[in-house]
This record gives structure tokens, sequence and C-alpha cells, in this order.
């Protein structure tokens, strides 16, 4: 599926990019854990000289020998690959869709603890982009954004359950899917939300460009594997699209609203997974090009290495120049580009290439959804 940002989630993300977000400094006290030699939270933790979060610490959380080593989230197989899903060589309108939800409601989580999954294989939740936001200028407004987007129609994501067939239990893939309403006018709680696939988001064949694998239906609750998602949200009038690695899903059906034939409504939602720093630097590129007052024409806000995780400002952007009231948000962009450039880096927590380096950004989010119907693909806009 894809989820996409807009660029006002970005927008929001930049005062929040000025304070990196670590992990709890209870995570592990424990003097007989595996790791508390080298744990940055052992036996001498939070109120020990030696913390890591101690400003005199010179072996603080970025030593080698003082931190987890990062996790690896590899996407899972997409087509092309030698082991590509079947659905790769499938006809999108004569396939027969699995029964579905889309989302009524997504908020970016703050610093609720509950909302998210552990990330960096330190042994607890991690949401770094989501607690700064939640501590330096909070969530409400961007949240309020997202909602409106979603209960208007202009974003509809929609997961399927392919191979799900019995709603008491059973094993299945979540494919993401961007979509469009499909006769309806408002989303129904009660399910049979009418929806057709917007072209943009398949792979091939009738392949979703991003799914979750291995999602289980057990007790009424719904929990996958580590996926990719893709988030589309249409904030301040730009489109912001980025893929999340590791993404993975926890929810409980609401049976009352729930069947095969109408959709599956899940509530208590949790989505997790880590946005690629590269990705989110890539982003606000992508929302500068739309600003013509910064005069910055073919070339790039920020001149961004992934080699260092190290970036530079274009000396040719001119804030000021973004004199009209549609024009703050572009100003907003290239005040901010230092702090981008430069804390960004310090916020990765995670590993999504396999190198052993942390290049992705956790991030949690909540959601509830209702029961949906595929009908078709939309036509290529």
């Amino acid at each position: 599926m894809k989820l996409n940002w807009k660029y006002g989630v970005a927008i929001s993300m930049v005062a929040a990019l000025a304070v990196g977000c670590g992990d709890d400094d209870e995570k592990s006290n424990n003097a007989n854990n595996a790791n508390n030699v080298n744990n940055v939270n052992n036996v001498n933790n939070s109120n020990n000289a030696n913390n890591s979060n101690n400003a005199n610490n010179s072996n603080n959380a970025n030593n080698a020998n003082n931190t987890v080593e990062p996790r690896t989230y590899a996407d899972p197989a997409k087509c092309g690959d030698a082991n590509e899903p079947a659905r790769c060589s499938e006809d999108p309108a004569t396939i027969t869709y699995g029964t579905s939800s889309v989302l009524a409601t997504l908020a970016i989580a703050g610093e609720d603890e509950e909302c998210c999954f552990d990330y960096d294989g330190a042994e607890g939740p991690d949401n770094a982009l989501g607690e700064t936001l939640g501590t330096l200028i909070g969530v409400d407004d961007l949240n309020n954004s997202l909602q409106e987007s979603i209960d208007s129609g202009s974003v509809v994501a929609v997961l399927e359950h392919d191979g799900l067939t019995d709603l008491n239990g059973g094993g299945f893939t979540i494919n993401f899917w961007l979509a469009e309403w499909d006769t309806i006018t408002e989303l129904s709680e009660a399910g049979n939300n009418t929806v057709m696939i917007d072209p943009a988001s398949i792979d091939a064949g009738a392949q979703p460009q991003a799914f979750v694998p291995n999602a289980v239906l057990a007790n009424n609750a719904v929990s996958t594997d580590f996926g990719k998602i893709i988030l589309a949200i249409d904030i301040l009038g730009a489109s912001l699209s980025l893929a999340i690695s590791g993404a993975k899903i926890e929810a409980d059906v609401d049976e009352a609203n729930s069947a095969l034939d109408t959709g599956v409504a899940l509530e208590n939602g949790r989505l997790g997974g880590v946005v690629r720093t590269d990705d989110l630097i890539g982003a606000f590129n992508l929302y500068a090009d739309t600003c013509t007052c910064l005069g910055l024409g073919d070339e790039d806000l920020i001149d961004w290495d992934p080699s260092t995780m190290s970036g530079t400002c274009n000396s040719n952007a001119n804030a000021q120049a973004c004199t009209d009231a549609n024009e703050d948000t572009c100003s907003t962009v290239a005040g901010a580009c230092g702090i981008l450039s430069g804390v960004l880096p310090s916020l990765s927590d995670s590993d999504t290439d396999g190198d052993g380096e942390p290049d992705g950004v956790s991030l949690g989010a909540t959601f509830t959804a209702y029961g949906a119907v595929i009908t078709g693909v939309a036509d290529a806009q």
C-alpha cells in the first residue's frame, strides 16, 4: 500500500527536527542483561554519571561500544525478483480481490508508547519522529489535517486482506492500495465502502507496490510480520509520498461491522515502520521544487550524500523572496534546511539496507478502518 504523507507533514516536522529523540532510559536496567556490558542503559543507568544521556559522558550513545546494533528491515519481494509474488502476472481488471478495509482514522503518535514497536533492538517502543513532534510542537494540527483528507476522500488508503476467507481466523497477506471512492460520498462504519484502486499503486499485474506478509487473524485480533507500506496524505495542497520499511500492523476486528462480503472493520489499530532518511530529505527537495519563489531552478534545496548521511543547503535558495500568503510553507522549508540536513542523521535509529549503519527513522501511528469492497481499478490520471 502506499502511505503518502504530504508536505505539510514534513513541514510540521521541521521545528521538531531540531532535537533528537532517544530511547526510554529504563529499557534495560538489569545487570544480568545479555547486552549489559555494552548497553547504554546497563547497570550504570540513568542515575549514573556514565549514563548515555549525561552531558559529561564521553562514552555516549554514539559510541560503538555503547549502543545496541540497529535492526535490519529488508523490503519483501517485488515484481521482477526471482521469488516475485504470484499476482505479478495476474490481470488487475479480472482478478477477484480479497475482503478489505479502508482507513477511517489515522493519527501520527506523539509520546504515546502504546502506539509503537521496537525498531532499534533495544527492547522498547520506537517512534523517533513522533516523539520529537510531540515534545516540541505537538501533533494535533498535523493529525487534524490528515483526518480532513481522509474524511473528504482526497486520501483513500485500503488494506486488502488477500487470502482471508474466514473471519474466525487464518493466515493472509495485507496488500496496501491507494484508491478512490466508487459511488460513495462518505465512509460508513457499517462497511461496504466501495473503492477503486489507483493504478499508480500497482507494481505489476495485480500486485501492489507495498504489502505486509504473514498476517494472522486469531482471537479476533490481526497481527503481521514486517513488510512495506506507502502512506499517501494530502496536506497543504502538496503531495508527499514516503515508503515505510519494516511496516508492522496490529489491530482488533470489530465483529459487529465485519463480514467477508462487506469488508473487515478494524479498531485499536497500531502501525509502525521506518522511514529512510534519504526519502525524508527527498520529500523536502520535491516540495522545494514546487516553490518557484526560492529561485532554485533545477537544483535541489538540500545536496544530500547518502553514503555519509550528510547534506548541505543550497546557497541560491532565497527564502525572503517567498512573500505571498501561499508561499509561507516554502519559506519555512528553506529556513529549516540547516536543521534538516544536520539533525536528521542523529534521529536515525534503524538499518533498512543491512549494512549495519542506521539509515532510517522510526515512526508510529494509530488507526481505525471500516469494511471496504474493491470494485476494480480506476482510470489512470
